[in-house]
């Protein structure tokens, strides 16, 4: 008996083991969705829904596409949510989950589209995370930045990564060493190449 194909459906059923993944999937019955909206309509911080969504992207389940600052998110294939139903029937025995309730104060285009994009896209900016890597180019700098980009990519967050390469401005960061990297105007690491679970740590605790 082959067993690897049981495993490949025990890990794909895991996916759907936790309440706020499926919550997100509820989400985006309506259409595709951008992070602030899931955390307006959700309640949850920006950075617990971009590791949930991080999570389903990774399982094939959704996707994204980048629309100037927004990220939106939607389902791959509609069969996932009949998957669902399908579940929710069993347990449930057809009873219908209560209504989500409507997103608060979320500036994204699909809750204001009487809304000019220069509004949203400043509010989304004041949002970003800013991060930089400190450092001549030099290949563990080009390592740190292939390591920043990988967590914000599997995040989901929207965050903008810059080269600093100049003595005098890797200077104003009074750092001893490079590679160094900067979140938000904050030095979080410096002479080293820190771990992709310690970036991690460092941009969730930043949103």
């Amino acid at each position: 008996m082959n067993i690897s194909e049981y495993k490949l459906q025990s890990k794909f059923f895991k996916v759907f083991t936790h309440p706020v993944r499926l919550l997100i999937l509820d989400v985006l019955r309506e259409g595709e969705a951008c992070v602030c909206h899931l955390e307006a309509t959700l309640g949850y911080r920006q950075a617990y829904i971009s590791q949930q969504l991080a999570t389903l992207r990774e399982a094939g389940i959704i996707r994204d596409r980048r629309d100037g600052w927004n990220v939106y998110y939607q389902v791959v294939d509609l069969q996932i949510f009949k998957l669902v139903d399908d579940a929710r029937t069993l347990l449930f025995d057809g009873e219908k989950l209560p209504l989500l309730p409507k997103a608060q104060h979320c500036p994204c285009p699909k809750c204001n589209p009487g809304v000019g994009e220069q509004i949203t896209n400043s509010k989304k900016e004041s949002q970003m995370l800013v991060i930089k890597v400190l450092g001549s180019g030099c290949p563990n700098c080009k390592k740190l930045e292939a390591i920043a980009r990988k967590v914000v990519d599997s995040l989901a967050v929207e965050a903008a990564i810059e080269k600093v390469t100049q003595y005098d401005e890797i200077m104003k960061y009074d750092v001893l060493s490079t590679p160094g990297l900067v979140i938000n105007e904050k030095v979080v690491s410096s002479g080293r190449i820190p771990s992709e679970s310690e970036i991690t740590t460092w941009v969730t605790s930043a949103l």
